[in-house]
C-alpha cells in the first residue's frame, strides 16, 4: 500500500463508538479506551515496506557481540554480514498476536574460528533463503508497552559452511566443515535468542517514546491532549491499539460554571472491530477511533474551562446578523414597570451552562447509529444598561 492512501484512509474513516460503563469518570482520571487506532491486516502492506527497509545488514552486525561462542578451546567471531536488500516480509495479526515472517536471500556471513589459539581458520556460511518467523504479543503493563517474542523460529536453507585453515590446520578445518549440521542448528538457536531479547526492547522503546501529548489553545486557553497506552486488542482482521486519554488546562477550573465530578460515562463495551466499516461492506486499512466517552469529556472540559461561558454584548448581537439590536423594549410585557428605569435600552446576555453537553449514540437501532446531542440547564443572564450602570434584570 502506498503512503499516500495510508494518509488519506488514516483522514477519512473516524468512527464514534461507545465504551464502558459507571455514571461518569473523575475529573482527574484519565478516561479507559478514549481513542485507538486501527490496523487491519490489508494496512500492514505500508509497514511491511517500512520494517523491509529497516532490515539491513548493518541491523544484525549491530546485535552480535563478539565472540558468539566461546567454549572448549574453540571461539567463534562473526566480522561481517551481507544479504539482497530488502528482504521479504509477510505481517498479519491474529488473535494471538502479530505474526511476522522474513525471507532473507543470499546471505553471506564471514567470520574466524580460533581453535585452542593456534589455529585460526577463516569462515564463510551461506544461505538462500534465511527464513524467520515469531509471533508478537503486545500488552500493555503499568501504563507502558511490553513487548514479547512467541514461537521464533530461524531456518537456514541451503546452509553451507566453509572453513579455510593455514596448512598446519587443514584437518581441524575438515573437521569442523563435518560438523555443519550442528553448527547449524546452533546458529539457528544463537539467532532465536539473539532476536528474543533484542528486538522486544528495541520495539518497546520505539512505542513507549511515542510523544502522545499535544497542546494548543481555544479562545486564549491553553489547552493539553494527554494520551497513555491503554490495551492492545489483536484479532484475526487487525489489531486495535487503545488510548486512555483526557484534557487538562492551566488554567483549570472556571468559576463561571459549577463544579462537577466528572464526565460522562456511557454503559456500553467497546466494539469487536473486523474488516469492514461497521454496517457496511466496505474494507478499510487504517482508522482512528473516537469513543463517545471522550468526546463527553472533551465537552466536559469545554465546560470546565469555561469555553462554553460567553458573554453577548449588543456589538456582538449585531454583528451575527440579527435583524434588530436586542432591548429592553422586547421585554416591557415581561418585566413589570421596566419603562421606569429604562426606555429601548440596549441588553447584554451572559450565558452560563450548567451542566456540560452529553453525546449519545444509541447503538440499539440498526446502523448507522443516530447520535443525540443534549444541553440541559442552560442558563441565560439578560442585563441592561440603567442609569449608566449595567444590572441584571433576569
Amino acid at each position: 500500500m502506498k503512503f499516500g492512501k495510508f494518509l488519506i484512509i488514516l483522514s477519512l474513516f473516524i468512527f464514534v463508538i461507545s465504551a464502558n460503563s459507571q455514571n461518569y469518570w473523575p475529573r482527574d482520571q484519565l478516561v479507559a479506551h478514549a481513542t485507538a487506532i486501527r490496523m487491519n491486516n490489508s494496512g500492514f502492506d505500508y509497514v511491511e515496506e517500512e520494517i523491509a527497509a529497516y532490515i539491513t545488514p548493518e541491523l544484525f552486525e549491530g546485535m552480535i557481540e563478539n565472540p558468539v561462542y566461546e567454549g572448549n578451546g574453540v571461539e567463534v567471531n562473526i566480522y561481517n554480514i551481507n544479504f539482497t536488500t530488502p528482504p521479504s516480509v509477510d505481517i498479519f495479526a491474529t488473535t494471538d498476536g502479530i505474526n511476522v515472517g522474513i525471507s532473507i536471500h543470499n546471505l553471506v556471513v564471514d567470520g574466524e574460528i580460533s581453535l585452542l589459539g593456534i589455529c585460526d581458520c577463516d569462515m564463510t556460511v551461506t544461505s538462500n533463503p534465511l527464513n524467520i518467523s515469531t509471533t508478537a504479543v503486545v500488552n500493555v503493563v503499568n501504563d507502558q508497552y511490553d513487548v514479547e517474542l512467541h514461537n521464533t523460529n530461524v531456518n537456514f536453507h541451503n546452509f553451507n559452511l566453509n572453513v579455510d585453515c593455514p596448512w598446519f590446520c587443514e584437518i581441524a578445518g575438515w573437521l569442523i566443515e563435518l560438523l555443519q549440521n550442528q553448527i547449524e542448528s546452533y546458529l539457528e538457536g544463537m539467532m532465536v535468542d539473539m532476536l528474543n531479547n533484542e528486538v522486544p526492547t528495541q520495539i518497546e522503546e520505539f512505542l513507549n517514546t511515542l510523544p502522545f501529548d499535544y497542546t494548543f489553545e481555544v479562545l486564549g486557553i491553553p489547552l493539553t491532549v494527554t494520551m497513555g497506552p491503554d490495551d492492545v486488542e489483536p484479532n484475526n482482521f487487525g489489531i486495535t491499539a487503545w488510548l486512555k486519554g483526557d484534557i487538562t488546562s492551566e488554567t483549570g477550573h472556571n468559576d463561571c460554571v459549577p463544579l462537577l465530578d466528572g464526565s460522562y460515562k456511557t454503559d456500553d463495551s467497546s466494539p469487536n472491530l473486523r474488516g469492514v466499516i461497521p454496517g457496511t461492506n466496505i474494507s478499510y486499512d487504517v482508522a482512528i477511533i473516537l469513543s463517545d466517552d471522550f468526546i463527553n469529556r472533551i465537552l466536559f472540559k469545554a465546560f470546565d474551562f469555561g469555553l462554553l461561558c460567553y458573554e453577548l454584548s449588543p456589538e456582538d448581537m449585531m454583528e451575527l446578523g440579527l435583524p434588530a439590536p436586542l432591548t429592553t423594549e422586547l421585554f416591557a410585557g415581561a418585566v413589570p414597570r421596566i419603562h421606569d428605569y429604562c426606555y429601548n435600552e440596549p441588553m447584554y446576555i451572559v450565558v452560563r451552562p450548567q451542566e456540560p453537553p452529553i453525546i449519545y449514540l444509541d447503538n440499539t437501532e440498526e446502523e448507522p447509529y443516530p447520535i443525540t446531542l443534549t444541553l440541559n440547564n442552560l442558563m441565560l443572564d439578560f442585563y441592561a444598561n440603567i442609569f449608566d450602570r449595567w444590572f441584571r434584570l433576569f
